[in-house]
């Protein structure tokens, strides 16, 4: 038996050896995610110098490990280049730029490798003309590696579009859209004095509705909607990371909508609770999801229940648009009728164009033509909110 103890106290040390030995792959395998981070920042950060510059050798050039990312953001030149160069015409062209790319997840599978990222981009603008400093934007980047005589190469670069939007119902879209201003329009002076003068009153709508906060119901109710508290609070609760979000409200996968009607509700719209909540002639916020109305997170009944509500009408030009105003988007290149997108008016330049703010992506005043740019074919409609 003693002999059998002795055996077994020799063992046990050859067994905490063997034990100790294990995390020496970890090397390796974090030598590999070093390198696979070091090829994915570059790659986005290269992507963001041609945003800038337009110039997509010397980009590249400026980056010794070119060659291992190069195809994989190949077929994102194109657009990067127009984008540069329809900004570079409305003098919104972004004259540098401050990217960081947080790694979220990575898998590497022998020679096939994965991560996912979330890019965060500050965009410097002109500022001689009267716009916001800056543009403000996250983007989420899948990006996929492959192991060529021993060293990892980009193969793709997918940047992943919002999720679909919560529950809704869908239906036909207004016919009418928000387009770019002919040369030489100014803005309606109709809507000008509509929102410079004094701030009128309206009526909410026909008929009671009752106040979520009371509980109580009221005859029709008179109130006013101020841009200047919409837009504060759209720039404080826009982003960039979703810890910025405003902790009293849920947060839906795609959160475009919940944001604009916490938005439109700081300016001063009040609930309307008359009818069936997944009707558009309501808007109300719940305790829980099946007590919150379709209109209050779904884009396209917010935007049913706009037409319907008479708190505004759907502008012709975008440089009709003030702040606090809401744009909402059928996207192209081969829009389907049903609305998926909605976003608030946070800054105007000196030649009348729109900047805008939003979630999913978080977004601080990303110039109208950045997003016409980028989203061919798609249908915009401009809700322009009364005083």
């Amino acid at each position: 038996m003693k002999h059998r103890m002795v055996a077994a106290v020799r063992i046990l040390p050859l067994a905490l050896a063997a034990a100790l030995v294990v995390p020496q792959r970890a090397p390796a395998q974090a030598g590999d995610e070093a390198q696979l981070t070091a090829l994915a920042r570059a790659a986005v950060e290269a992507q963001n110098d041609v945003l800038v510059s337009g110039d997509v050798e010397g980009s590249l050039g400026r980056r010794a490990n070119a060659a291992a990312f190069r195809g994989g953001i190949q077929r994102h030149f194109a657009s990067l280049t127009n984008r540069k160069n329809v900004l570079a015409q409305s003098r919104n062209d972004y004259k540098s730029h401050r990217t960081t790319l947080r790694i979220r997840n990575t898998r590497v599978e022998g020679d096939r490798a994965t991560q996912e990222a979330t890019e965060q981009v500050v965009l410097a603008l002109d500022p001689s003309i009267g716009g916001p400093p800056q543009t403000e934007y996250t983007q989420e980047h899948v990006l996929r590696f492959e192991k060529q005589g021993g060293q990892w190469r980009l193969t793709a670069d997918e940047i992943l579009p919002p999720p679909e939007d919560p529950d809704s119902l869908r239906g036909p879209a207004v016919t009418t859209q928000t387009q770019p201003a002919p040369p030489g329009h100014t803005p309606n002076p109709q809507i000008e004095r509509r929102r410079a003068g004094p701030r009128a009153t309206f009526l909410d709508r026909p008929g009671l509705f009752r106040l979520a906060s009371t509980g109580s119901r009221f005859p029709t109710r008179l109130f006013t909607y101020s841009p200047t508290a919409a837009v504060n609070y759209a720039l404080t609760y826009w982003g960039p990371a979703n810890s910025n979000y405003n902790s009293s409200y849920r947060e839906y996968t795609n959160d475009c909508t919940n944001f604009i009607s916490q938005v439109v509700q700081a300016g001063g719209w009040v609930y309307d609770e008359t009818g069936d909540r997944t009707l558009n002639d309501t808007w109300y916020y719940g305790s829980f999801t099946f007590t919150t109305s379709y209109s209050w997170a779904g884009a396209h009944n917010f935007n049913g229940f706009f037409n319907q509500s008479g708190r505004g009408f759907v502008a012709t030009y975008f440089s009709d648009m003030l702040t606090g105003d809401i744009l909402q988007a059928d996207f192209g290149p081969t829009p389907d009728g049903n609305i998926s997108h909605s976003m608030v008016v946070t800054s105007k330049d000196a030649s009348n164009n729109i900047y805008l703010t939003y979630h999913t992506n978080n977004t601080k005043n990303r110039s109208i033509n950045d997003l016409l740019a980028g989203n061919p074919g798609t249908r915009w409609y401009g809700l322009a909110l009364y005083w």
